[in-house]
Order: C-alpha cells, then sequence, then structure tokens
C-alpha cells in the first residue's frame, strides 16, 4: 500500500500494468479506506490517480460501457416493441431528453444492449421517463456471448436475481452484480413498474483484456494439472483449460470476484453459465406432480391440509416478524420470468341466494383455490406450512363487470393465537415454493332474467375472473369419475326460489383487442339434479350430507391446446350457472285455484237455464275472482307478455265463455229468434 514516495517509487519500477494497491470504498461509496484500516487523509500521501484497480472487477471495472456517452451506436440498442416513434429503444440512454417505451405494459418486454464485443460487466444504471412520471421498480437481466442463447442473472441458489429499480422518474439507480460476467449482450426485463415501463439504461464494466471466450458453453473441462478443478469464468480457481468447439485449446484464468463455490470433481460440473440445470429440472416435474395430485381432488386436499397441519405458533410468529422470509423478498414483485405464468385453479360454489326480478340482484360465496410456484420460497419449509397470506406475493385478479361488488368473508380472529388479527389462515407454503391460496369471496352479480316464460323459465347466470400480464389458470380433470374435479357446490347451501340444474366453467385466453375469438383451454358442464339437498341444510354429518355438500353431478370436458404468446392476452376463468325455477310454490298458489275458479264457472252449465240469477252470479263471481288474481298478484312485473299473463288470459275466456253461454240461454228463452250454425 503506497502511503509514501518511496514505497509508490518501487511499485512504479515494478512495470506498466495495472495493479490494486489495497484501496477500496467498498463499505462506504466515495469513502475511500485502505485494508488496514487507514483513510487516504490521515496516511497524508496523494501522489496517485482518483480511480485506482482492485482485482477482476473492482472499482477499476465499472466504467461506463457507452450508453450515455453514444459510444453504443443506435443500431446496437434493441428492444421487444416501442409505443412509438418517440420511444425507440435507440433512446433509452442515461440522462437523455428521450426514452424507450414498450407498447405492451405486460411482463416479457425487454430492452437489449449489444456491446459489440466481449465485455466484463459489473453492474447497471437505470432511469425512468425523461418527461412523464413512468418508471421501472424492479427488473431482471439476461446476459451471454450469443444472442440466441442469453441466460438469466441468478443468486448462487440459483433463484433469479430480481434488481431494485427506480422509485421516480430522474434518480439514478446503480445495481452491482453480486458476481460479474463476460458477456457481449445485456438485456433488460422490466418486472414491476409505475405507470407505464419506460427506462433510461447504463452498463457498467470494462474491457476483458487477454481474454478468450468459447462461442458457445464449453464441454466437460480438461483441468490444469497446476489446481483445482472449475469452470472458469463461473467458479474460482486456478488456470482451467477448455476445448473450444471451433478448435484449439483455451486457458482462462477463474479470479476471485467469483462468488459461487467451487465444486469438487469434474463430473459433478454444470454446464457453464446455467449452475444447477439438472436440479432445477427435478424440481419443475416435483411442482408438476404436486400441483397435479392437488387440482385433481382439490377436496380431498382440503381436507388433507386441515388435519396434517402442525405448525406450531413459533413457527408462524416467524413468518409474521419476517424471520422465516428470504433476503429481498418483496411480496410486490412477481415471481414470473416466463411470458405464460401458470395459475392452477379449482372452483367452489360456497352459496347461492335468491335472484331478484326487480333489482337483477344475486349473491353467490365463491372459493377460489389457487396454486403457483414462487421459486424464492423453494427450501424454507419441511411440508405444508401454514403463511401469512398478506406477507406473500399473489397473482393479480380483477372480476368482471356483472360483478358489481366482491366482499371478503374471511373472518377476523377475535381471540390470540395463530392468526393474530389478521384473515383465517388461507394460504399454505409447500417445499418446492408451491404456494397454495384460498381465495373466498361473495360476489354481488348483475344478472338481468329473462320473463318472457315466467314461471316456468330457466336463467343463467355468470361471473368471470380476469388475469393478466400472461397469467393463465390451468384447470386438471378429476383423476376419475367419482372424484370431485375442479368445480364442485355446496347443494345445501342454495337458497334461491330456483333449482340449481347445472353449471359450466371456461378457462380460455383471448387476445386484449379481440381480434381472435377465445381459445378455450378446457370446458366444463355440470348437470345437476340434487334438490333433495336442499332440505338437509345445516347438516354435519353422514355420507349423504358429504355428497350434498361437495356435489359435482354429471360432468363433461374438452380442452384444447392455446399455444398463443401470453403477453398480449388476457385470460379468464368463467362460471355459468344454470337455474330453473321451482314450480311448487306457483302450482299451490297459481294454477291449482286458477283452475278451480275455471271448473267452478263451469257449473253453470249443471243449473236449470232459467235460474238466471244463480248462474250470472256465478260467472261474474269466477270472472271478478280471476281478475283479482291476476292485478294484485305478486309476481314480478315486467312490460314483456309472460307464460303467467297467457295462463290467466286463458283462464279469463274460459270464465267469460261461460257467463256469456248464460246470457245467450237466457236471450233464446226469453223467446228471441237466434239461429246457432
Amino acid at each position: 500500500m503506497p502511503k509514501d514516495e518511496a514505497t509508490n517509487m518501487f511499485i512504479s519500477s515494478l512495470g506498466s500494468e495495472n495493479r490494486w494497491i489495497g484501496l477500496s470504498d467498498a463499505d462506504s461509496e466515495d469513502n475511500w479506506v485502505f485494508e488496514d484500516g487507514q483513510t487516504l487523509t490521515s496516511t497524508g500521501y496523494s501522489n496517485w490517480l482518483q480511480v485506482q484497480h482492485e482485482p477482476n472487477g473492482g472499482e477499476a471495472c465499472r466504467d461506463a460501457l457507452g450508453m450515455e456517452s453514444g459510444h453504443i451506436l443506435d443500431d446496437d440498442i434493441t428492444a421487444s416493441s416501442r409505443r412509438g416513434d418517440d420511444y425507440k429503444a435507440q433512446y433509452a440512454r442515461l440522462k437523455g431528453n428521450k426514452n424507450w417505451a414498450a407498447k405492451y405494459n405486460w411482463i416479457g418486454q425487454w430492452l437489449q444492449v449489444d456491446l459489440t464485443n466481449v465485455k466484463r460487466v459489473t453492474g447497471t444504471m437505470i432511469q425512468g421517463s425523461a418527461n412523464v412520471e413512468a418508471w421501472v421498480k424492479y427488473f431482471t437481466l439476461q446476459y451471454g456471448v450469443d444472442e440466441n442463447s442469453l441466460v438469466t442473472y441468478r443468486h448462487n441458489d440459483g433463484i433469479d436475481k430480481f434488481f431494485k429499480g427506480n422509485t421516480n422518474k430522474n434518480t439514478q439507480v446503480t445495481n452491482l452484480l453480486d458476481h460479474p460476467v463476460d458477456a457481449r449482450y445485456v438485456r433488460f426485463y422490466p418486472q414491476l413498474w409505475f405507470f407505464w415501463i419506460s427506462m433510461r439504461v447504463e452498463i457498467l464494466g470494462c474491457d476483458r483484456e487477454n481474454f478468450t471466450v468459447c462461442p458457445e458453453p464449453p464441454p466437460v473441462p480438461n483441468t490444469d494439472t497446476s489446481g483445482p478443478e472449475c469452470i472458469c469464468p463461473y467458479w474460482p480457481g486456478k488456470n482451467c483449460t477448455y476445448k473450444c468447439i471451433t478448435g484449439g485449446d483455451v486457458i482462462m484464468t477463474c479470479g476471485n470476484d467469483a462468488t459461487t463455490p467451487q465444486l469438487s470433481s469434474a463430473s459433478q460440473l454444470p454446464t457453464a453459465g446455467a449452475p444447477n440445470d439438472t436440479s432445477q429440472a427435478k424440481v419443475k416435474k416435483e411442482r408438476k406432480t404436486v400441483l397435479k395430485k392437488i387440482f385433481e381432488d382439490p377436496s380431498a386436499f382440503k381436507s388433507k391440509l386441515a388435519t396434517e397441519d402442525n405448525a406450531t405458533q413459533e413457527e408462524w410468529n416467524g413468518w409474521k416478524t419476517g424471520k422465516n422470509m428470504p433476503q429481498g423478498y418483496d411480496s410486490n414483485v412477481s415471481p414470473q420470468t416466463e411470458e405464460k405464468f401458470d395459475v392452477t385453479s379449482a372452483v367452489k360454489i360456497l352459496h347461492v341466494g335468491p335472484l331478484s326480478e326487480e333489482n337483477a340482484n344475486l349473491s353467490v360465496t365463491v372459493e377460489y383455490s389457487m396454486g403457483w410456484v414462487d421459486a424464492r420460497l423453494r427450501g424454507l419449509s419441511t411440508g405444508w406450512e401454514p403463511v401469512p397470506a398478506s406477507f406473500m406475493w399473489a397473482p393479480p385478479l380483477a372480476f368482471d363487470a356483472a360483478v358489481r361488488r366482491a366482499a371478503d368473508v374471511s373472518k377476523k380472529r377475535k381471540s390470540g393465537g395463530r392468526g393474530g388479527s389478521d384473515h383465517d389462515i388461507s394460504m399454505w407454503l409447500h417445499p418446492s415454493g408451491i404456494l397454495f391460496h384460498r381465495l373466498t369471496r361473495t360476489l354481488y352479480l348483475s344478472c338481468v332474467p329473462s320473463m318472457a316464460r315466467y314461471p316456468l323459465d330457466q336463467q343463467e347466470c355468470s361471473f368471470k375472473l380476469h388475469g393478466y400480464s400472461g397469467l393463465y389458470f390451468p384447470v386438471h380433470r378429476p383423476k376419475n369419475a367419482s372424484s370431485p374435479g375442479p368445480v364442485t357446490t355446496d347443494m345445501t347451501a342454495v337458497v334461491s326460489q330456483f333449482e340449481l340444474t347445472g353449471l359450466n366453467v371456461y378457462s380460455s385466453v383471448q387476445q386484449t383487442d379481440n381480434t381472435e375469438a377465445a381459445c378455450h383451454l378446457l370446458t366444463g358442464k355440470y348437470a345437476y339434479s340434487a334438490d333433495h339437498c336442499t332440505h338437509m341444510r345445516g347438516c354435519s354429518h353422514g355420507n349423504e350430507c358429504a355428497v350434498c355438500k361437495t356435489y359435482f353431478g354429471s360432468c363433461q370436458y374438452e380442452s384444447n391446446d392455446c399455444n398463443r404468446s401470453g403477453l398480449t392476452q388476457v385470460s379468464t376463468l368463467e362460471v355459468r350457472l344454470q337455474f330453473s325455477r321451482r314450480l311448487q310454490s306457483h302450482v299451490l298458489v297459481t294454477f291449482l285455484p286458477t283452475t278451480s275458479v275455471v271448473m267452478t264457472s263451469w257449473l253453470g252449465f249443471w243449473l236449470h237455464p232459467q235460474e238466471i240469477n244463480g248462474r250470472v252470479s256465478l260467472g261474474i263471481s269466477t270472472l271478478l275472482s280471476l281478475i283479482i288474481k291476476s292485478s294484485y298478484g305478486e309476481n314480478p312485473q315486467t312490460n314483456l307478455v309472460r307464460a303467467y299473463d297467457v295462463w290467466m288470459s286463458g283462464c279469463l275466456a274460459m270464465v267469460m265463455l261461460a257467463l256469456l253461454e248464460t246470457v245467450l240461454a237466457n236471450f233464446i228463452l226469453s223467446g228471441g229468434q237466434v239461429i246457432i250454425f
């Protein structure tokens, strides 16, 4: 460490190559301290350049690589899309008076910089929009030597790294890489943003002198006998020899700035640039298997959760206090790293209220069971462990316009204990990083009934749950015909004036601009015949009670393969309830009384024609009874001609004909000449 002229002259005599002199501001920016703790001012010596060199990607390797200066040409800056000519990728330069903005405000948009040759990349700087209040809050990075084989920058455990971005449009936010990488192409993937995806960027790093990179990830390396086995430049170690695909050996030296742990044998080494690929594939397979088992029979799984929940109060408190949360976890940041993000789903109808014909209102309580993967949470539990939903990322969802209001029906716990003042436990975490969430809502639907066939009418009411930014709602078929499957109904809680005769469920995707018809991932049609279940309201045990509370009827499924990009699509999980009006009360209140009145009016046919007073009184009485019944009956009012109106009109016609017969018979008997053809 040169703290006097003699030491400085000695180091200078060693040659012109750059050397680190033990000075760093790693602990505090711009606060330069020697390795022995002395500062610049305390040594009393300052005969050196303002920026000194640390080895392999230290302070000296944080130069701006040309976005702001224009050294990187416009043609070397590309993007997935642009909002217009004023938001081209070439405008994504730090401190510029314009900026890049994506055309689509979805996850999956990217901005790419071609450095023209391989550089050591050590960090990035970003800003938001130059003109409007818009910026990127979080982003991920991809990098590589070949544009067609970029890899995502990850933590040492293989989890994708999420970089913090801006909180306003102008502040320059610097992110230094935990371990520098060597790349020609650097691609930014916005993950969370304010108002619109808008960026101005700079890339930090330096030239890689005398450093050769194979055009493709190297095969199994031949390790130099003078040092331990390693993968350069991803693992620390000594010189390693690689057989480049283009021929010839390349000697690479791994620097101490690489922080990924060294492996012990060449046979265990993963492909360079993609650590833990094999284990990642196993994890993905495990997650797929777990999700399939859950949603083939979600009712059985929820029962299993209720009986096998062995989590302790201490474990719950660990989640509540953040002790069990991974470092840097942000519930506002999506774990989505691809264009399509699956949220496997199932639906249970918990309650159906009466349909108001006057106000077109219907209340339905629905429980959505959802499962998705958040890789950041992998390995944080030993089994299915309850976690506080308010601390976890959950997919952004929205109901359609038919839902006037959605109320959260989760009850707050009044006592202490697990759950505290939060809502009842509704989310569980699997060791593989799968989150299982129960979302329960009472939906107040706008459902305009068709009254043309009243009271013989059938109605259909629907509600839709929408997902955006590449969200998909895969729905699994039941594992066998006797399993409940993805949609069930508590038939004991149907308190409507209608009988629930069935429902249809649709999981679909459609372009946001509606240029193409919706593609149905799965269509399920359920036919119900369980009106007897309404008499079991409040039951708690017995096989018949269990069947009615998890009723699924007879089912038919149809699935399609919708191979489309998820960026510009809206995914929809739709449920259509099918009703048929219960006729028992109408038979007793309407059909039997009016039929009796009509038949009573026919009794006049058995009276002697000369009993004119009795026959007229009988006819007028029955006529008035029908008029009163049709005028003051408690029936839904509408401007349409209903089946009820046709029935009442027919009854009035029959009584009028009976009364007309009395008049004609009296006219004939009184001496009038009437010829009846």
